[in-house]
């Protein structure tokens, strides 16, 4: 047995819809980002901020993390590559560290130049989780993110001692 084993979720990973194929991983995304975006709108007015303030950043973060995990995932695994820009949509992968470096930056930059309150970040913070969560389940139905089996307290099978 491999020190991973594998997850089986009975989802295609894909939808045809006619001749277009969507994929569920970046049907999740947009969805946790409108969801994301749609919880910032609500929860800005008691930030102080102006609900359409947090239209842009929250777009912003949406590029660049696409660009950063992208970037970082070639850094990792071809640096080479990074030379070559035309061969960058051809590869699979991503890195998500690569956004959690690059959107806040970016956003940052963005809010320093319009001149932005800063507030926007605590009400973008707040819609942070819900949107992260929905954008996951994607994860789940790619069969990604498992583990090695555990033998430990909780695994299934296993009891937990009593003292």
């Amino acid at each position: 047995m491999s020190a991973f084993a594998s997850i089986t979720i009975g989802i295609d990973p894909t939808i045809d819809v006619g001749p277009i194929e969507l994929a569920w991983h970046g049907l999740t995304i947009a969805l946790g980002l409108a969801l994301g975006l749609w919880i910032a709108r609500r929860r800005a007015p008691s930030d102080g901020v102006d609900p359409h303030d947090v239209t842009s950043p929250v777009v912003v973060l949406a590029l660049a993390g696409v660009a950063g995990s992208k970037l970082l995932y070639l850094a990792e695994h071809d640096p080479g590559a990074l030379l070559r820009p035309a061969d960058w949509a051809s590869s699979n992968g991503f890195s998500f560290y690569g956004a959690m470096i690059f959107a806040p930056v970016a956003v940052g930059i963005l809010i320093r130049r319009r001149r932005l309150s800063p507030r926007i970040l605590d009400t973008m913070a707040y819609a942070f989780p819900a949107g992260m969560a929905i954008g996951r389940f994607g994860d789940v139905i790619n069969g990604e993110h498992f583990g090695p089996p555990t033998a430990g307290p909780g695994a299934s099978g296993t009891r937990i001692p009593r003292r």
